[in-house]
């Protein structure tokens, strides 16, 4: 009883967590393209992930599961019990049993049989013939969990196939040997030209005139672990859908309740008013409960006035608006209103008025202004009964602020300032004065900078600091606030730096009369006789050193701490200098801002790499990434501080490193670059931690698998949903969060 309470709350959950107000196209790149939305109401305060698909093709919304003979299939029952109740937690209406799929039409199909059904390629012993041909007639889409095409499967009987039996439904098919990702299978196989992917294969065949995805998921049913998790991992294959063919796709996160439009821009360019059909998935966790919802969606014609602006245009601007009235219609009083993507209006202006029964279509030409945050905005085309009569699209992008130049020796800070790459300029705009500017370091505010007359001029930003103020060495945040938002930008004053002429001026006069008063007083008799110390203080010598000398420090240092190619800081380069250089018998003091001179040397000759701060060898990375090693370096010191136990470089078959972490294996993979992922396998029951070099590049790859439509990415995503796939940045700060000893 207390199963069906709770069955019943999640489901309550479930659909009670949004609701679909309105869905639409707008006009878009000068209504060249359509863009589609939807608008809708979050209910529950939650984090939300959004993946919103447009199509041509019709959505089939319906599941069937074949109840035929066939083998390695002792738990259908239970797989097709637990299938039903997964699809109906995810909003796909659960799974129908069927002994007969010449009926089904508009549907997914999947045939767990472990052999083709011999009567699907016009073969068998005394059963009715029904091909692929009229499957795919029917538009559905046939998901095999099975075996190789070698045999088929007729009433119990393996009958061989030949070339030409499955030849002439492109099934030809290609042996490979590899690990899949969700199933214990020793192997699989792909369709003939068709997209290879460890956990299946899928190919849109064309045969005796029509057209299908035919899918394989290369496994038995009884090869996984049990028929729950079979079962699960089909219900996500299907939810993910990645043979789904899109022309628009978005992804989007949201957090807490409200209204909201989601996008969703076109990859290709269709008709205005094509026929398209459109689903938006949910995934929410919500105390712990899991949220997969698919709300089927009905995407309406566009509207009768085509409204033409640009995709995006510059933040403060004023752009172009062009609006074409068909022939035919009453005469017009037009309003303009724009709205942004929580709903807000944000803007509203009267338009022209247009004369009744045009006689042919009228393209009229306006402006639109656009002093308001950046973001996506609908641009509507109101009668004067507020009925919509057009509709578009326009993108204002984020500001950009970033650092030119540093003048230490005035204390002057020049920025950057652009919108989508053009400079801004407060002469023309008039709200993007700067509010203030403050200086920071170690969490404390140093300077609060909040002249009036800070402007921005041909998107240049100079920010001056009070006259006789003294940076020390070290690292700096600059906040900048403009337009309610704040920019922080690091800076890092060297060592040694020349201090400002407002100082060095007054110091020299202090010198030159101190040396005057000196020189004037009278000698005085001395009394008592000078002590000299033991020791005479050390001069300064220059002392040359040899380039290999140099780099084969960071091997020194290296085969002290039984190391491998590991990068070292500035710090340990100066520790190791003292230890393995000597003149004169004595060892050599070397000061950070001659090492650094050094280092940026090197670093121009190609000889020295640097990443973050982190030094190596050229020549090291002819056998390893430097990102790679700066990586394993940042990894290897966590580790070791919080006595984890790690795998050395190379030592991992298996990945680039393995960690035990409370008692569990880990396998370690570095995101270098998009190739990476191809080193990233997923071991069936192991937990992986994609690890990044720091927080901002796990920020966007977060950002491109979520938005991404591709398979890879729906395997990525499915993994870290499972908790089998860790994204981790190797930054003390992170990993300090996610290791928690």
């Amino acid at each position: 009883m207390k199963r069906i309470f709770l069955f019943l709350a999640i489901f309550e959950l479930v659909y009670s967590s949004i609701g679909i107000i309105q869905t639409g196209r707008a006009d878009y790149n000068f209504a060249k393209n359509t863009i589609f939305y939807v608008q809708l109401q979050k209910y529950l305060n939650s984090n939300y992930s959004f993946y919103f698909y447009v199509s041509q093709s019709p959505i089939q919304k319906k599941i069937y599961i074949l109840n035929y003979s066939c083998i390695g299939c002792s738990s259908l029952n239970l797989f097709s019990s637990y299938l039903d109740s997964y699809l109906k937690n995810f909003s796909l209406g659960g799974a129908n049993i069927t002994n007969d799929i010449s009926k089904v039409n508009n549907s997914i199909i999947i045939i767990p049989t472990g052999r083709i059904p011999a009567f699907l390629l016009n073969r068998g012993i005394n059963e009715k013939q029904y091909s692929l041909t009229e499957v795919f007639k029917k538009n559905n889409t046939i998901i095999y969990i099975g075996l190789d095409f070698q045999n088929a499967i007729s009433l119990g009987n393996e009958i061989r196939l030949s070339t030409s039996d499955i030849s002439y439904y492109s099934l030809n098919y290609t042996d490979q040997k590899m690990k899949g990702v969700f199933f214990n299978t020793n192997g699989t196989f792909v369709l003939n030209g068709a997209n290879m992917f460890d956990i299946a294969s899928f190919k849109m065949i064309s045969v005796g005139g029509a057209t299908g995805y035919f899918i394989v998921i290369p496994s038995l049913l009884d090869s996984w672990a049990s028929p729950q998790i079979a079962a699960k991992d089909v219900a996500r294959f299907i939810f993910f859908a990645p043979w789904f063919d899109t022309i628009a796709y978005s992804h989007s996160t949201s957090k807490g309740s409200g209204i909201i439009y989601i996008f969703a821009k076109p990859s290709t360019q269709i008709q205005r008013n094509a026929n398209v059909s459109a689903f938006l998935d949910l995934y929410t966790n919500n105390s712990g409960i899991e949220i997969y919802k698919r709300i089927y969606l009905q995407i309406p014609p566009s509207k009768p006035i085509v409204l033409s602006l640009p995709p995006s245009g510059v933040i403060f601007s004023v752009v172009q608006m062009n609006y074409t009235v068909p022939s035919g219609m009453d005469e017009l009083f037009l309003s303009i209103q724009v709205l942004n993507s929580t709903s807000n209006e944000v803007y509203r202006a009267q338009l022209q008025r247009i004369p009744p029964k045009l006689e042919i279509p009228t393209t009229f030409a306006g402006s639109l202004p656009l002093n308001f945050k950046p973001g996506d905005y609908l641009v509507v085309l109101r009668n004067i009964n507020q009925e919509v009569l057009g509709i578009s699209f326009i993108h204002v992008p984020q500001l950009s602020i970033s650092l030119t130049k540093i003048d230490w020796q005035n204390n002057v800070f020049s920025f950057s300032v652009t919108s989508d790459s053009i400079p801004i300029d407060s002469t023309s705009c008039k709200i993007c004065k700067v509010a203030n500017i403050t200086i920071e370091k170690n969490g404390k505010v140093l300077y609060i900078y909040t002249q009036k007359n800070l402007s921005i001029i041909d998107g240049i930003l100079n920010y001056s600091l009070p006259k006789g103020s003294i940076l020390e060495s070290g690292t700096y945040i600059i906040k900048i606030n403009i337009l309610g938002s704040i920019y922080p930008i690091s800076i890092e004053k060297p060592m040694g730096y020349v201090l400002p002429k407002e100082v060095i001026f007054p110091s020299i006069a202090a010198l030159v009369a101190f040396l005057l008063f000196i020189l004037t007083k009278r000698p005085e008799v001395v009394f008592y006789a000078i002590d000299v110390p033991d020791f005479l203080p050390k001069e300064r010598k220059k002392v040359k050193i040899k380039k290999e000398d140099f780099l084969k420090l960071f091997e020194r240092l290296n085969q002290k701490y039984h190391w491998r190619y590991m990068p070292i800081t500035l710090e340990e380069l100066k520790t190791i200098c003292m230890q393995e250089l000597r003149y004169g018998g004595e060892p050599l003091v070397v000061n950070e801002l001659n090492l650094q001179l050094i280092l940026s040397k090197l670093e121009e000759e190609g000889e020295i790499k640097k990443v973050e701060n982190l030094y190596m060898p050229a020549e090291w990375t002819k056998v390893y990434n430097e990102k790679y090693l700066a990586i394993f370096r940042k990894l290897r010191s966590f580790f070791v501080s919080k006595s984890i136990h790690f795998t050395e470089l190379g030592q991992s078959e298996q990945s680039d490193m393995e960690i035990i972490y409370n008692g569990e294996k880990y396998f370690l993979t570095f995101f270098v670059s998009q190739e990476s992922l191809k080193n990233l396998k997923l071991i069936e029951g192991s937990k992986h931690i994609l690890v990044f070099l720091n927080e901002e590049e796990l920020e966007d790859f977060k950002q491109n698998i979520f938005l991404s439509s591709s398979f890879q990415a729906s395997l990525l995503r499915l993994a870290i949903f499972s908790q089998r796939l860790f994204l981790v940045a190797a930054s003390q700060d992170f990993l300090s969060k996610f290791f928690v000893t």
